[in-house]
């Protein structure tokens, strides 16, 4: 059995689908990033600091995905 198949096997779910799960939560980032620089209110305003705490959010997410994604696969 492959590292790819042990990381099914540990997170039932495989590798594509996490990847792809994963890819999904970085466009969830990238639709954050584009809202906040399309906003066109002033930088200390409530709408920007909603956007920006919303793409900080998105953003801690994908990033923590991404490590627990690896650090699975390196258990494998």
């Amino acid at each position: 059995m492959d590292g790819h198949e042990k990381y099914e096997a540990l997170t039932g779910k495989s590798w594509t689908a996490a990847v792809t799960e994963w890819n999904q939560l970085e466009q969830r980032v990238q639709e954050a990033a584009t809202q906040y620089l399309e906003c066109a209110a002033p930088h200390q305003s409530e709408e920007r600091k909603q956007l920006e705490t919303a793409l900080r959010s998105r953003h801690s997410e994908a990033d923590a995905y991404w490590k627990k994604m690896w650090e699975d696969l390196d258990r494998c």
